[in-house]
């Protein structure tokens, strides 16, 4: 007799769930059975990826849930299980899912009353046993009650079964009683078993994710009830067990037969209107409109043009994505014209469209880049807009989408947070009682000397950890909820966010409308400086032949713009020499890992060092603007479309598999099976070259988009410098590492820092004759909320000293921490000794009530001394911290002993340092930095120059050092004395 499995548990289940998707298949495909039920907890998030395992192995899906009943009114509380016959019945376990998390929203947990199973009834099978049941009540001897409970269930026209279980003693006993309820009650048996692990190795690693995610220690689940029995049951097994009762068995198939249900997979998306125009007259109107302006009628006078946009047009209509291009062109729409928002110049495959370049949706013209819109949109995917937005601007562009297509129809898209295999490692260690220095430096199983501990890391890696809110991923659907969602707690605010219980992969495989609005904080940058020069140029109509603008590039000065602030990419660029918008495209296509071995062959290439040859004119074409190499997928998709008599929409499927590594072999075979006559000389060759440079091949539109974006900051910053920098300080404040970056590339170009006033600095940086002031937030430490404390409390009296400051604050939200920051950031103009006194003071009596004395009774008791170089050094360091750089100069400390302790020897290839004084810090001058070391030992330590151009002329020079061959990785520039 065939058993089938209905109860199994899978890592979605967080809180019971162990296995994997695939782990269970496995197992099921093994054992011959031929169903794949999964009853996860209050979720079900599993089903759409067990429909793809399912056709893999040829196996039949049944949806299933478990859900809490909790009804003070009935008196019930305990677990029931949940098939789904129908589609009437997936409505019905959505609704009912729903109500759980709403409930959990409401009173902290996850439960369902008897009322909404009154409610919610049709489509769906229900069984309920064991322990954590709603029949848990028999351990006490109340049948009478349970039996109440069933006949209750039965009057709502519902189909109940009783589970039996026998996988220890208590079980077991358990069944016997469960058989008496079903005789008395008339209601059919079903045999389950939970299964929540593989095989006996996997109990231990279970209570491992089960400890981490409760916070509790591995040693207070040693007797836990996860037992060997609870792994996967197998069909001979279970015909032993229930060997008494086959029917229980029996009714495992006889269930499973009722269930046939599988997701409709078609289209779900909203209209753009609600009212009775249709959208395709609105559609046909809106592109008859953007045709007519000015800047667009020159354009479309040209016959490739108009035959690209009809070809477009005819697809869209065909595969029905019109109220998509709708929808997306009103909320880009909506946020240029009416919050003068600036909207990225596009992002992936979406440039490759001209009828989205026409609507304004993207700034690229795909036609002029030779994108091919086939990458966008073909039969066989669907088109996927990624919308790039200010991050400080998201939030208004989701209000208002939001309020166009009806709060409850707008849903964020959940994630699933994995173990990696560093998280393992510290949360397995925690849990198993380690230190903390234990387990830090672990970079390999290898390190571990416990095998039990190196068997659970190896094992928990990959599974799922936790949920989260994905980054930009939201769904607009045609109804309210017609998905199950569940609510979660964002950064442990008090308020709840509602997110699909499916990921971004399954909303669309379910073929819901799923928009990526991402936040882009280079695009804030853009936006601040637009707004504050009143720059009128736009990605469209910027001149991407600008001299200036390849003058910054070609020079590397260009660290605050988008992609090209490393040194590796600038030291590129300086070697290039870009005077082309294409090379630009190709650079940043280029430097990437994979492909970046290309670079210097490109560069070569480029130089006309190196003749290309060519296969013929068509490939000249395909390959001329990248110099005879392939660096772009849709180069390839030409290809293949060239030398095959593949249709472009195969060719793309083609090109797909091959980039995934998808049955390589059937690929290779469906090419050369489809290769054109003229091309059979060179089929192998041609297909060696598709497949090696296909893992390397990246996204032209997506670079394009992107060169686009890093060109138009680059032009902002050429002509607009100081504004640039002030944007760029203002959205990454809190980026000590691109602050310090920024700070030297001021200097460089005589644009002072000026230091924060505690009457003039505000939050942010800001603009002054002199230079820029420092903000608030510039400093570490300092909160927003304590900023506006002081800037509101300033405004009705300025601030006349560092103690009428003190006085005047609130202690509560002006923390002795902020205060601590706000003296060794300089902002009320203290020298070393003055500070040193401030910061006894507040030590010694923040939180007490003071009376407010005189300035000269507070010096009088906290003397001001000389203090010592080591405490001043102490006071640099904390204004290091807290700044990211020094605003006070050091070099009076110093600067005796820098003039002291070097000696210049001169050799034929570098120079050489010997170094033999005495130097004890890491300082900075002039946004240079200074290595300090103690002397040990008199050892010579021994530094090299890097490059001698820079210092020929000068006495501060670059220096790198070994000692003992251990290289010292912090750059030093340092002032010498010639021998």
């Amino acid at each position: 007799m065939i058993f089938n499995n209905l109860k199994n548990y899978s890592d979605f289940s967080i809180e019971k769930g162990f296995l994997k998707l695939n782990e269970i298949t496995k197992l099921i495909v093994k054992d011959k059975q031929k169903i794949i039920c999964l009853t996860e907890n209050n979720n079900i998030s599993s089903f759409p990826e067990s429909c793809l395992l399912a056709k893999k192995y040829n196996l039949k899906t049944v949806l299933g849930c478990e859900l809490y009943i909790y009804d003070d009114d009935e008196n019930i509380n305990g677990y029931i299980y949940i098939l789904v016959k129908n589609s009437i019945g997936y409505k019905n376990i959505c609704k009912l899912i729903n109500q759980s998390w709403y409930n959990y929203k409401t009173f902290g947990f996850n439960f369902i009353k008897l009322s909404n199973l009154k409610k919610n009834n049709n489509g769906l099978i229900f069984y309920s046993g064991g322990k954590h049941s709603f029949s848990k009540g028999i351990f006490k001897g109340n049948l009478k009650k349970i039996i109440k409970i069933i006949d209750k269930i039965k009057t709502f026209k519902k189909e109940i079964l009783i589970e039996i279980q026998r996988f220890n003693k208590n079980t077991n006993i358990e069944s016997e009683k469960l058989i008496n309820i079903s005789y008395k009650s008339n209601t059919p048996l079903i045999a389950t078993n939970p299964n929540l692990i593989s095989e006996s190795n996997d109990i231990s690693t279970y209570k491992t994710k089960f400890c981490i995610k409760n916070k509790k220690k591995y040693i207070e689940l040693e007797n836990n009830n996860i037992k060997k029995s609870q792994k996967f049951l197998k069909q001979k097994k279970a015909n032993k067990i229930f060997k008494d009762i086959p029917s229980s068995i029996y009714n495992t198939t006889l269930v499973a037969n009722k269930c046939n249900f599988f997701p409709n997979l078609k289209r779900k998306f909203p209209s753009f209107y609600y009212r009775k125009k249709k959208s395709k007259n609105i559609f046909k109107n809106i592109i008859k409109k953007k045709l007519e302006k000015r800047e667009n009628k020159t354009l479309f006078k040209k016959r490739k043009y108009l035959k690209t946009l009809y070809k477009e047009i005819k697809i869209i209509k065909r595969t029905n994505f019109i109220d998509f291009f709708l929808i997306v062109y009103d909320i880009v729409k909506w946020a240029k014209k009416n919050k003068n928002i600036q909207i990225g110049p596009g992002r992936g495959s979406s440039a490759s469209s001209l009828v989205s370049f026409v609507l304004g949706i993207t700034d690229i013209n795909p036609v002029k880049n030779n994108l091919l819109f086939e990458r966008f949109l073909n039969k066989k995917s669907l088109p996927d807009f990624d919308i790039d937005i200010p991050n400080n601007k998201r939030k208004l562009v989701i209000k208002y989408i939001k309020k166009k297509y009806i709060k409850s129809k707008v849903t964020n898209i959940v994630t699933f947070g994995k173990f990696s295999f560093k998280v393992s490692i510290k949360d397995t260690g925690r849990i198993m009682g380690l230190r903390y220095n234990q387990v830090k430096n672990i970079s390999s199983l290898n390190e571990i000397n416990d095998n039990k501990i190196k068997r659970i890391i190896k094992k928990i890696t990959g599974r799922i950890r936790n949920i989260g809110i994905h980054a930009g991923g939201i769904i607009i659907s045609k109804k309210k909820n017609p998905f199950p969602i569940l609510y979660i707690k964002k950064n442990n605010k008090k308020k709840y966010i509602k997110i699909s219980q499916f990921d971004k992969k399954n909303v669309e495989y379910l073929g819901f409308l799923k928009l990526d609005l991402l936040g882009l904080r280079t695009l804030s940058v853009i936006n601040e400086i637009k707004n504050k020069v009143g720059c009128k140029k736009n990605f469209s109509n910027i001149n991407i032949k600008d001299k200036k603008t390849f003058e910054i590039i070609n020079k590397g000065k260009t660290t605050g713009v988008f992609q090209l602030e490393g040194y590796g990419i600038k030291k590129l660029l300086i070697k290039t020499k870009i005077k082309k918008f294409n090379d630009l495209i190709a650079i940043l296509a280029l430097y990437r890992p994979g492909p970046m071995f290309l670079i210097k062959e490109f560069c070569i290439r480029k130089k006309n060092k190196i003749k290309v040859r060519y296969l013929n004119n068509k490939f000249k074409k395909i390959l001329k603007e990248t110099y005879g190499l392939i660096i772009y997928q849709e180069q390839i998709l030409k290809i293949i479309f060239e030398c095959t008599k593949l249709n472009i929409n195969k060719s793309e499927v083609l090109r797909k598999k091959i980039f995934k590594n998808e049955n390589i072999e059937k690929c290779k075979e469906l090419f050369l099976k489809s290769v054109k006559s003229k091309y059979i000389e060179h089929k192998n060759k041609i297909l060696d070259m598709i497949i090696n440079f296909s893992g390397y091949g990246f996204n032209k539109a997506h670079a394009v988009s992107y060169a686009m974006l890093t060109f138009y900051m680059s032009y902002l910053k050429s002509r607009y410098f100081k504004d640039f920098m002030i944007a760029n300080l203002n959205i990454f404040i809190n980026d000590k590492k691109k602050i310090n970056n920024i700070y030297k590339d001021c200097l460089e170009n005589n644009i002072k820092f000026i230091k924060p006033n505690i009457n003039k600095s505000n939050f942010k940086f800001k603009k002054c004759k002199k230079g820029i002031l420092i903000g608030f937030g510039g400093i570490k430490g300092s909160g927003k909320k304590a900023t506006r404390y002081i800037i509101k409390e300033r405004k009705k009296n300025k601030y006349k000293n560092f103690f009428d400051f003190y006085y005047r604050m609130d202690k509560k939200v002006v923390s002795k921490k902020i205060i601590e920051s706000l003296i060794f950031s300089n902002v009320f103009s203290l020298k070393y000794k003055k500070k040193n006194t401030y910061l006894k003071f507040v030590k010694k009596n923040m939180g007490k009530n003071l009376k407010q004395t005189r300035l000269f009774d507070i010096e009088k008791i906290y003397r001001i001394k000389k203090i010592s170089k080591n405490k001043k050094i102490k006071i640099l360091e904390k204004e290091y911290n807290c700044l990211g750089f020094f605003i006070s100069n050091p070099i009076d400390l110093f600067i005796k002993e820098i003039n002291k302790c070097f000696y210049l020897i001169n050799s034929k290839r570098n120079y050489n340092f010997f170094y033999y004084g005495y130097i004890d810090n890491i300082i900075q001058i002039k946004g240079k930095i200074i290595l300090k070391i103690k002397k040990s030992n008199k050892e010579f330590k021994i530094f090299y120059i890097k490059n001698i151009d820079e210092v020929k002329n000068s006495n501060i020079l670059t220096l790198f050092g070994f000692y003992n061959n251990y290289k010292i990785t912090i750059k030093k520039i340092i002032n010498i004395s010639k021998k």
